[in-house]
């Protein structure tokens, strides 16, 4: 995941997972969580731990030194949720609402 500074104008990368994918589709779900599918068939579901979020202050506040930690990761980590192994590659998702009718 990755936050735009305007001032600078540079991208950087304020959360990663450490469990390398091919991804081929990402799909936001919330503000905190996304869906990712991979070349191998595999849908995954992940959320950033916001655990000592407000120890490190706010994007405004993070500077380069905070990104350039061990092995270049990002200052948080993403959690996975879910884990779905579908046997083929997506190459689409949608979000939407389930709406049961009866009758």
């Amino acid at each position: 995941m990755v936050t735009h500074r305007e001032r600078e104008k540079q991208m950087f990368v304020f959360a990663d997972t450490i469990t390398p994918r091919y991804i081929t589709c990402n799909l936001m779900l919330d503000y905190d969580t996304c869906a990712h599918a991979d070349k191998f068939g595999n849908i995954t579901i992940s959320r950033v731990q916001m655990k000592g979020y407000t120890e490190m202050g706010n994007e405004s506040t993070w500077n380069k030194s905070q990104f350039a930690s061990y092995l270049n990761g990002a200052p948080l980590k993403m959690q996975d949720l879910m884990h779905f192994y579908v046997g083929d590659t997506v190459t689409a998702m949608q979000k939407n609402t389930i709406n049961a009718k009866w009758g």
